[in-house]
Formats: structure tokens, C-alpha cells, sequence
């Protein structure tokens, strides 16, 4: 029988395999435009939310809205593999509590002593 932990490693290797081929297809796209125009373009988080069709963030404080500006402006590359690591330590956490939970409950009982 499988160990929690086993189950647990797929699923991040999933996520991991996931963000690498992101951070992938961004170099990519850079390459064949650095290229094809001579200048390294800078693919920030804030295009990728604009060709993903979601608006850029606002705040009433102006120290927020620049604290907010200078992350959007980060290569969208790193914050892609930000991201992964976060997100494939929670789903590491997550399945590895539900298959040990689930080891636990259709476990076979031990034999009763007399």
C-alpha cells in the first residue's frame, strides 16, 4: 500500500511541473521577442494581468498604491515562481493531511486480544 507521503510528492511534482512550464513559455516569449526585436522585453506582472483581462489594482493611500505599483512592476517570470513555491507548499500540507487521513480511516483494525 501506498504511504501518505507518496501521494503527497505527486501532487507537488504536479504544481512544480506547472509553474516551471509557465516560467517556461515567459522565457520563451522573451527570447523569441529579444530576437526578433534586438531589446529584452520586460513582461511585467501588470501586462500579464491586462492580456488576462483583469484590472490593475488601486488604493486610497498613496504610500499602498506605490508599495502596489512596484510589485506590478516585478518580471512576471518571478513572481511566477513565487507563486509555485507557495502554492505547491500548500497543496504538499493539504494532501498529505488528506491521505493520511484517509490511511487512517480505511486502515484495517488490529485483531482484538482475548
Amino acid at each position: 500500500m501506498k504511504r501518505a507521503e507518496d501521494y503527497a510528492g505527486g501532487a507537488v511534482s504536479l504544481v512544480i511541473f506547472a509553474t516551471l512550464a509557465a516560467i517556461a513559455l515567459t522565457l520563451t516569449y522573451q527570447v523569441l521577442s529579444w530576437l526578433k526585436l534586438g531589446v529584452w522585453p520586460g513582461y511585467s506582472i501588470a501586462q500579464m494581468l491586462t492580456e488576462f483581462g483583469i484590472p490593475r489594482p488601486t488604493a486610497a493611500w498613496i504610500g499602498v498604491q506605490q508599495i502596489i505599483d512596484g510589485l506590478l512592476e516585478l518580471h512576471a517570470s518571478v513572481a511566477m515562481l513565487a507563486a509555485g513555491v507557495v502554492v505547491s507548499g500548500g497543496v504538499f500540507y493539504v494532501v498529505l493531511w488528506l491521505a493520511q487521513t484517509l490511511q487512517r480511516l480505511f486502515s484495517p483494525l488490529p485483531p482484538r486480544r482475548p
